[in-house]
């Protein structure tokens, strides 16, 4: 089962861990369409932290 919540704005958010090249892990809030076509789309500042920060134990 997931488990989110419901911003100000009514949107659907979910926790999501994105796993990195070097398992790396990075906690991002993603908002759910009800539209969704199965693409995920990251903030330019997610993709472009450095490979060895770590975000998540």
């Amino acid at each position: 089962m997931m488990f989110g919540r419901v911003n100000q704005r009514r949107e659907a958010i979910l926790k999501l861990v994105i796993i990195g090249n070097e398992n790396n892990k990075i906690a991002v809030d993603a908002v759910i369409d009800t539209g969704f076509n199965g693409d995920l789309i990251l903030p330019i500042e997610t993709v472009l932290l450095p490979s060895r920060q770590k975000i998540i134990e």
